[in-house]
């Protein structure tokens, strides 16, 4: 997994992928984490191939019934993976990502004041993560109301002088709002830190649209070796 998500040695990675399924091929785990590395590259197809065969030697556990809905929604296929993400919110209404990714495709909807209420669910289910408060940001800037998505980001600006803040959250709320010099400062950032969850989102997730037709957008998906 580190060559892939965290070393961006994409081929390699995909070799010891192979390898894992051949020795276990019964590995729900193994499955899963390949499915990420589709997900990484931009191949939802094969993504959602792969957390199906988890599903199907897992079938019980959420987070994979979660990607399902969050391969659906890169797919941009927003009312099947509301459907998908409703259901299994139903049996698993504790689970806070599923809020999350709710909220996301109620955005991209332009249902933005049913993306916050899921936002602010996902936040109580965290007991107030300071990620989802940058999300709930975003749902505020897509929203337009632009004064409330700021008053957020300068919280989240004056925490991250003391506290450790993931820049993602903030760089689409930025980007949302066109001020795409902070978003790609932001961006920058997490690709020095080589985040995980920017390297599986970049490729795929509408919210990063507003600035995919800027030139810095290709040169750092070049420095993640990721396909343009």
């Amino acid at each position: 997994m580190d060559k892939a998500f965290y070393g961006w040695a994409w081929v390699e990675a995909d070799r010891e992928f192979k390898r894992a399924l051949e020795l276990k091929p019964s590995s729900a785990d193994a499955h899963h984490w390949y499915s990420h590395f589709f997900q990484a590259l931009g191949e939802t197809d094969r993504a959602l191939a792969e957390v199906k065969r988890a599903l199907e030697l897992d079938p019980l556990t959420p987070h994979l019934h979660n990607d399902v809905g969050r391969y659906i929604y890169f797919n941009r296929l927003y009312d099947q993976a509301i459907e998908q993400f409703q259901k299994t919110i139903e049996v698993n209404p504790g689970y806070y990502h599923l809020y999350w990714d709710l909220g996301n495709a109620y955005a991209q909807k332009g249902m933005f004041e049913d993306a916050v209420e899921a936002y602010e669910k996902a936040q109580e289910l965290s007991k107030g993560s300071i990620f989802i408060t940058g999300t709930i940001a975003y749902g505020y800037a897509v929203w337009g109301k632009k004064e409330k998505a700021r008053q957020l980001l300068a919280e989240l600006e004056e925490i991250s002088k003391r506290n450790y803040v993931l820049p993602l959250e903030m760089a689409v709320t930025y980007a949302a709002l066109h001020e795409d010099e902070r978003a790609f400062d932001l961006l920058e950032k997490a690709c020095e830190e080589r985040s995980y969850r920017l390297t599986v989102a970049i490729k795929l997730d509408p919210r990063y649209d507003p600035i995919r037709s800027d030139p810095r957008f290709p040169k750092l998906l070049g420095r993640m070796r990721l396909p343009q």
